[in-house]
């Protein structure tokens, strides 16, 4: 009996795929039996991250690095990034071959490697996979297939070749960015509320953000914004989506090293700007207050908030006293820093950055919580706090910078000098958004907050709108 070729090789392959891979099956001297298990080409272990990304417009572009695993078992020959936009473009590494195609009933962007030598073998990253498309970043799935080869068999026996398994069901993958249509209710609320789920997906599920003082203090600045959208405070919403996006940036350096990966980072800080340009301009004038000291380098007894920039080289500290769990876990003051008149201006709404670091090295692991109060004439009007911030150390060299969203807390209105404004740190052992310890030592000998210098210039910013300043 004639051997014959039947059943489908990759029906969700592109065509250019599909034909390469019927050629290989039909060639001379290559048969697969029925009793045969089609060869897997899910040998090996993969990552896909976007290892840049802009933005022209309403149009998101995505390069992809696909690196294999140097314990994978095959090199990497077809990639699979699924997408739900209608159209979009591609770009490929040289010797590969992408196009727009079905997987599983999906929409997908498709990428096959047309020769060997272009694989991405084990160990090795390939860049170049590009993605461009109307929309905004999301959480899609990916899949890669490596290569393999059909098996040979006795030719003298009858033959039937088996349908190739699922190009979905025979590989491996996971999620990483991808792009998808803008939402059709793009008010702040809604906006604010897909970005809170997809910050929590990052941080919880997918591990995407490696810090839980970081995932806590992200949520918490969009929580602030999203109370300031649900009062039509669009001025209240924004400032806390900046402190955001400043976060995201202060914990990303593109190397792996700092809690928010690459695809947090693109993922978050692109939906955020996004929101941003939707909410209506600020109006009024932005202000930035920075924390002095005079009376000596430890522990001045002078503190005071002017608009003049730090021109000290060697910063300024201030201690909190001991600090414990135990007992109520009371909130300690670091220090409180005054306006001096002719700059005092209004409540702000915005943040604070902080330089922190320990009292004593055996204090290292300690979590701590960090609050900033704004008082005008004695009474509260704004405050924000990070929860659970971790890897606070000794040496001055490696403070910790820290940023602090602020909420309103009373009225906003003020009489510019004629107000006394007061920027009050205070510190406690780190807790989760239940009140409980989120781990570390339960006590420290203290917090320390270094200012006062040009590598440690903490500030207050704020907007204030027009008619308060």
């Amino acid at each position: 009996m004639k051997p014959t070729c039947a059943g489908s090789v990759g029906k969700a392959l592109p065509l250019l795929i599909w034909v390469m891979a019927m050629l290989a099956a039909c060639a001379p001297g290559v048969r697969a039996q029925d009793s045969i298990p089609w060869p897997a080409g899910n040998n090996l272990t993969v990552t896909l991250r976007p290892e840049s990304l802009s933005v022209r417009g309403d149009s998101i572009r995505i390069w992809y690095a696909l690196s294999n695993a140097a314990t994978s078992q095959q090199s990497a020959r077809h990639l699979a990034v699924r997408t739900s936009v209608a159209h979009y473009a591609m770009g490929s590494p040289s010797r590969w071959y992408g196009s727009p195609g079905i997987v599983q009933d999906s929409a997908a962007a498709l990428w096959t490697a047309l020769l060997s030598r272009p694989d991405v073998q084990p160990g090795e990253t390939k860049t170049g996979f590009r993605l461009e498309a109307h929309g905004l970043p999301a959480i899609v799935p990916f899949r890669v297939q490596g290569r393999y080869d059909v098996p040979v068999y006795n030719d003298s026996l009858p033959w039937l070749i088996k349908e190739a398994p699922s190009f979905w069901v025979n590989s491996v993958g996971g999620l990483t960015l991808g792009i998808e249509p803008f939402p059709t209710d793009l008010s702040t609320g809604s906006l604010l509320s897909r970005i809170r789920d997809l910050t929590d997906r990052a941080c919880s599920e997918l591990a995407w953000i490696t810090s839980p003082s970081v995932c806590t203090s992200l949520t918490t600045k969009l929580q602030q914004a999203s109370q300031a959208a649900l009062q039509g405070d669009s001025l209240g919403a924004r400032a806390p989506l900046q402190s955001f996006t400043t976060e995201l940036q202060s914990q990303h350096n593109g190397a792996g090293t700092l809690p928010v990966t690459d695809n947090a980072y693109w993922l978050l800080k692109v939906n955020a700007e996004f929101i941003l340009g939707q909410l209506p301009p600020a109006s009024g004038t932005a202000h930035t207050l920075y924390l002095h000291g005079s009376g000596g380098t430890a522990n001045p007894p002078t503190l005071s908030l002017t608009t003049a920039a730090p021109t000290a080289t060697t910063a300024k500290y201030k201690d909190s006293p001991s600090i414990k769990f135990s007992g109520g876990n009371a909130w300690a003051a670091v220090g409180t820093w005054t306006a001096a008149l002719g700059v005092s201006t209004p409540p702000p709404l915005g943040d604070v950055q902080a330089w922190l670091g320990l009292k004593n090295s055996d204090d290292i692991g300690t979590n701590f919580d960090v609050r900033v109060e704004v008082l005008k004439n004695g009474t509260l009007v704004a405050a924000g706090q990070a929860r659970c911030v971790s890897g606070i150390s000794n040496p001055p060299a490696n403070a910790k910078s820290v940023l602090v969203a602020f909420s309103p807390s009373g009225p906003g209105s003020g009489n510019g000098p004629s107000d006394v404004l007061a920027l009050k740190v205070l510190t406690r052992i780190g807790t989760t958004s239940t009140g409980t310890a989120c781990g570390g030592h339960s006590n420290a000998t203290g917090l320390r907050l270094y200012f006062d210098a040009t590598s440690r210039p903490a500030r207050a910013h704020w907007q204030v709108t027009q008619g308060e300043q």
